[in-house]
């Protein structure tokens, strides 16, 4: 596997499998500028959520800067309803199945006890959202604090107890205002520096 230094790594040992399973984010050119909101998490080839990995605090505990009573549904709209999670709703700590913790600046490892099965496919999903990251589209006048909505990327993976790296692609958008948990195409070429929060998420396995 080729060398890459990146600033976040978020690593997942899977030990029922004996499937040790790494995630690579590099952060891209206006991640510094504020703290994204981010989840990445595991989900069948059918669409059934099977494990958060990592989620960010704030997303995960509602613990919004002057953040209305019913959440921020359209910070992380496509993880909310893949969890099926009330944005509304703060989680007990025995509800998360998942780290958690503040935006990384630095390099950062966490490490999650999962299990994937060996022969079958998973599909890999990261969800970024940074508020007030306004363009012509999604201004402060239509978009509130939210700005561009959240960007989505996804990978397949089958472990087979080979060494693996896949790169997750750029799939798509959350809902605009969080009012559902699809993955919209349709604003795609309206993105701007959204794009930027992230410079490359890869995941290897071996």
């Amino acid at each position: 596997m080729k060398k890459i230094t990146m600033n976040i790594i978020i690593c997942c040992f899977v030990a029922a499998a004996a499937t040790a399973l790494t995630v690579f984010i590099g952060p891209g050119k206006i991640w510094g500028e504020r703290k994204p909101q981010f989840a990445v998490w595991v989900e069948n080839t059918d669409g059934t959520f099977v494990k958060t990995l990592y989620v960010t605090k704030s997303a995960s505990s509602k613990g919004w800067t002057f953040g209305p009573d019913e959440g921020r549904p359209e910070s992380l709209p496509v993880w909310y309803a893949a969890k099926g999670q009330d944005p509304a709703k703060k989680l007990k700590k025995n509800e998360l199945d998942a780290s958690t913790g503040a935006t990384p600046k630095k390099g950062t490892v966490i490490k999650i006890d999962s299990e994937l099965e060996p022969g079958k496919t998973y599909v890999i999903k990261a969800e970024f959202n940074q508020s007030f990251d306004y363009n012509e589209t999604w201004t402060k006048e239509n978009s509130g604090v939210n700005g561009q909505p959240s960007v989505i990327y996804t990978g397949l993976i089958t472990p087979d107890g080979s060494e693996q790296e896949v790169t997750l692609t750029f799939a798509g958008t959350g809902s605009v205002d969080g009012s559902d948990g699809m993955i919209h195409t349709e604003f795609s070429d309206k993105i701007t520096t959204a794009k930027n929060i992230i410079d490359r998420i890869y995941f290897s396995v071996k």
